[in-house]
């Protein structure tokens, strides 16, 4: 059975995550409202810091830095397929 203290362990972690995770909201929030940023720039900087969320929740809340490296793989291998449509449909309209 797990006591009270393991249960509360990962709280400090949670809270860690929680404000990184604010921080890279507002940075978004910034990016979006700086408009004599180049557009690519812009969809650089915007693609970079999802990947740095998504990279942070899995490892965090779905645990995956202690689980075999293959659902790492697998769960990066979905975002990456997810991120080149998305630079794709991006291209394909032309930007903004």
């Amino acid at each position: 059975m797990s006591t009270e203290k393991e249960h509360h362990d990962h709280v400090p972690t949670y809270i860690k995550l929680a404000v990184a995770l604010g921080v890279l909201a507002a940075a978004e929030v910034l990016v979006l409202e700086i408009t004599a940023l180049p557009d690519w720039l812009m969809y650089f900087a915007l693609f970079g810091m999802a990947i740095v969320k998504f990279a942070y929740v899995v490892a965090v809340f779905m645990h995956l830095k202690y689980d075999n490296k293959m659902l790492t793989g697998i769960f990066f291998g979905g975002f990456t397929v997810a991120l080149a449509t998305s630079v794709a449909m991006i291209a394909l309209i032309g930007g903004s």
